[in-house]
């Protein structure tokens, strides 16, 4: 990608990330309607994947679980992007941790803590909300898919 398109398409999306949640949730059903509906994207391997993960299920269950898969999808793709702008305020009302002082006591302690988390909710925004809880240096690790 070129300098001055990299340029224009992280404008773009800042612009788009300064839009209130309501709205940008408005814009996550059109995605959901587009991806779902009319691109298809990857639709044969979700189902297979549904089909294989759930064989117990009926292909409605399936299709009900697809589609709120799809939601999802979408809302992670816009709520991703408001990580660019995102207020400290906005970030913690969306994204709460249970039993913190657990956390902070090893941590005062002057113990080492590997937090490990799966990929529910939208983990993209667990690493940004501890560090407004956290005094602390955090490193987040991840690895490559393999897809």
């Amino acid at each position: 990608m070129n300098k001055g398109l990299f340029r224009l398409t992280a404008f773009f999306l800042y612009l788009i990330s300064l839009l209130p949640f309501p709205l940008l949730y408005l814009f996550s059903d059109l995605l959901f309607f587009l991806l779902y509906y009319v691109i298809r994207y990857r639709r044969e391997v979700v189902q297979a994947n549904l089909a294989n993960s759930f064989p117990e299920k009926t292909l409605k269950e399936r299709r009900s679980i697809e589609r709120r898969f799809y939601r999802y999808l979408a809302d992670m793709i816009f709520e991703s992007i408001k990580t660019i702008s995102i207020t400290p305020s906005e970030m913690r009302k969306r994204y709460k941790f249970e039993n913190i002082i657990e956390l902070t006591r090893h941590l005062n302690a002057g113990r080492s803590v590997i937090a490990v988390t799966g990929h529910y909710g939208n983990w993209e925004w667990g690493p940004l909300a501890i560090g407004l809880e956290l005094e602390e240096k955090i490193l987040v690790v991840d690895r490559k898919a393999h897809v």
